[in-house]
């Protein structure tokens, strides 16, 4: 098997287990507690995700980026890289503890402290040198083994009782597993042998510093830190000027949707690899293949729109029972967000590759703050619909943007390759709404055979799709 395909396994498969588990380990959490209590811990990991944010500002990124152009020895990015984020989590931790200790005492603070401790083991993570290595079979197990540790606590010992410090502790004993995975495999490849001559050619190691590596990594950093921001400020908002309640119903449409963004996390382990090497070694074949991207984006996440807007009541009821049924009008609308998630993902990694950050980084951060100033009032007027609502609206502004940018590099005609995905879909729909009645877990697989027959003959899948695909893959 070629190394696309075991990286495209890799990191799809390990994916796909992943978030079964966190999809799993998420609705025994929501049937277990309250609305009020499975509320509280997602305000919790809401503030956890805007720490990842503070401690690696596009570190990560920038640290792939060089692994994978090979510029810099591997000792100096992970030492320098690693010590910059567990400086910056620990900053992090101080700030929320002392929330905490001298705050106004309340649930929403507590579980904002325990969760920021994550943070620590978080800093260690070397996921970020094996993507830029394009080494992602490791990288997977290490996700794989996080989330089993993660799931198996929850579903043996969660109680309404021990649910505050209970959760982070479990999530933060996987992160550390996965650290340590990961650290033994960096040590176990060498590349302090490796690159010691490299090392000693020149003064690569003061070049590095913090503030060099920082400094790189700070348009693009603001541009991460932008975009996760706006992504966890609706829950955030929704604790603060609704209810917990309120929080508990767009972050159930939330988590379905962040299971889908699968596809979002294979574009960025190997598209955004894959798009700065070909660019760095054959420039001129890069538009052909940033056109068969687009095609096969148009084909894979067309449908699941288009489906799981039609069948979001009966997929809530089936995953968190009926009591979540008034979440279907927010699902309908925030899957709407995944699609040009991947949209801007597309435009905006080629940006990234050959050199435009500054770009990416400007319209990110400009658009993100625009649309967290939308979303105020829409939170307090609208609740998790006006938040849903604002989500999708700057996701499609900001893909324009990149679209802008980015559309020179494509093809003209790779847009074009939208059009016979949507009827397909479309036929899909129709019998999704004619067979309406036939059990979700049947309707479902049925639904994809329609829609793969309906896009094979308007030939949208063509015999040269299924010899590219098989000449890379197979």
């Amino acid at each position: 098997m070629k190394r696309t395909a075991q990286n495209f396994l890799a990191i799809f498969g390990s994916d796909a287990v992943v978030r079964l588990l966190g999809f799993v380990t998420t609705a025994f959490m929501a049937r277990t507690l309250d609305p009020d209590s499975f509320g509280t811990i997602n305000f919790g990991m809401a503030v956890l995700s805007y720490g990842v944010l503070f401690s690696s500002p596009g570190l990560h990124i920038i640290g792939a980026l060089n692994v994978a152009e090979r510029k810099v020895p591997a000792v100096t990015l992970v030492r320098t890289i690693t010590a910059l984020r567990a400086l910056l989590a620990c900053v992090f931790c101080l700030v929320s503890g002392a929330v905490y200790v001298f705050g106004a005492p309340s649930a929403l603070a507590a579980a904002a402290f325990f969760f920021s401790i994550v943070l620590l083991p978080l800093s260690f993570q070397l996921e970020w040198y094996f993507q830029g290595r394009e080494s992602l079979t490791i990288a997977g197990i290490g996700k794989i083994a996080a989330a089993l540790i993660f799931a198996a606590a929850i579903l043996l010992a969660l109680t309404p009782l021990n649910y505050r410090w209970f959760v982070p502790f479990c999530y933060g004993a996987g992160m550390t597993a996965q650290a340590v995975l990961l650290w033994a495999a960096y040590v176990r490849s060498g590349p302090s042998r490796r690159t010691q001559k490299h090392e000693q050619q020149g003064d690569a190691a003061a070049r590095y510093s913090w503030r060099t590596v920082f400094r790189q990594a700070l348009p693009v950093g603001a541009a991460v830190i932008a975009a996760q921001a706006l992504l966890n400020f609706p829950s955030v908002a929704l604790g603060i000027f609704s209810t917990t309640a309120e929080v508990a119903r767009y972050s159930a449409a939330a988590k379905l949707v962040f299971f889908v963004l699968a596809i979002d996390r294979v574009m960025y382990s190997m598209f955004f690899p894959f798009v700065a090497r070909i660019y760095a070694n054959a420039p001129l074949s890069l538009p052909q293949h940033l056109e068969r991207i687009a095609k096969y984006i148009f084909l894979l996440c067309l449908p699941i729109c288009i489906g799981g807007s039609i069948l979001a009541p009966r997929i809530l009821e089936a995953v968190y029972g009926a009591q979540y049924a008034g979440a279907a009008p927010v699902l309908q609308i925030q899957i709407w967000y995944f699609f040009f998630t991947i949209l801007n993902s597309l435009f905006s990694y080629p940006l990234i590759a050959t050199g435009r950050e500054r770009y990416y980084g400007t319209a990110t951060t400009v658009i993100a703050t625009a649309t967290i100033v939308l979303l105020l009032p829409l939170i307090y007027m609208f609740s998790s619909i006006g938040a849903s609502a604002g989500l999708v609206v700057g996701e499609i502004t900001l893909a324009g943007s990149m679209a802008v940018k980015a559309g020179p590099l494509f093809p003209a005609r790779s847009f074009a390759h939208i059009v016979k995905p949507l009827l397909s879909s479309l036929a899909m729909a129709c019998f999704l709404v004619i067979f309406s009645y036939i059990s979700i877990f049947l309707l479902i697989p049925a639904a994809v055979l329609v829609y793969l027959l309906s896009a094979m003959a308007m030939k949208a899948i063509t015999k040269n799709d299924v010899i590219f695909l098989k000449e890379r893959l197979v």
